[in-house]
């Protein structure tokens, strides 16, 4: 148990710096899938937006 508890605060600290959401999911047992795809298609639509607001970008989400 806590070698799962020591991965998933690394996890979330990872998450927190890069600055993106972390959801757990399994496609097998269809456990957070499509919260998973909503929170891609929101955080690519935030960052078109981000975008916009420059005048350059760095990078793009496929």
């Amino acid at each position: 148990m806590c070698v799962a508890f020591c991965f998933s605060s690394r996890r979330n600290a990872l998450a927190e710096q890069w600055d993106c959401p972390f959801i757990e999911a399994s496609a097998k047992d269809r456990i957070n899938v499509n919260e998973v795809f909503a929170t891609v298609v929101r955080e690519m639509n935030m960052t078109s937006e981000k975008r916009q607001k420059k005048s350059y970008c760095c990078c793009t989400l496929l």
